[in-house]
């Protein structure tokens, strides 16, 4: 896949990765609200970024020969390979920073799936949720980045 070819992929992958952090603030509210559905709507929203990360991180790296969840330990593989160069190839996808800050989210998506509503009411529920706008915007600033390296000029301010 070429450059021309990954940067719309990934753009798109951005996008609604966007419309989820937007969901999963309203779906927050609601939740500290007291409304008693509102627990599982953030996990699943938790759960479709979790699934949106994977992509990009997907679409960054694979047209570098990178064969991503392909092993038994396929989830706990994917942000250290994304956190790390590739040497002569591509620089890291995503800081250690932002590796680090995900592992609790892409940790989460198995766990909220098989939660019970009582499970889901959990602080830890609420604690990853109300960390992703700030990780999202670093998450976005590292992939910008990445983009940048692929041969697209940064958008305009405003335009993330």
């Amino acid at each position: 896949m070429s450059s021309a070819e990954q940067i719309p992929l990934i753009r798109c992958e951005l996008a609604e990765l966007r419309e989820c952090v937007s969901c999963l603030s309203v779906d927050t509210n609601a939740m500290c609200n007291g409304n008693p559905i509102a627990a599982r709507a953030v996990a699943f929203d938790l759960a479709a970024l979790h699934t949106g990360i994977e992509r990009v991180i997907k679409l960054c790296s694979k047209p570098y020969g990178e064969l991503l969840l392909e092993s038994p330990h396929e989830h706990s593989n994917l942000l250290p390979q994304a956190a790390a160069p590739v040497e002569k190839l591509r620089p890291a996808v995503v800081s250690i920073q932002i590796a680090d800050e995900l592992r609790d989210l892409m940790g989460f998506r198995d766990l909220a799936w098989a939660a019970s509503p009582e499970a889901l009411k959990e602080g830890r529920l609420l604690a990853i949720a109300q960390s992703i706008p700030a990780t999202h915007k670093l998450f976005m600033r590292d992939v910008e980045a990445f983009i940048q390296f692929l041969g697209e000029p940064p958008p305009k301010e405003g335009e993330d």
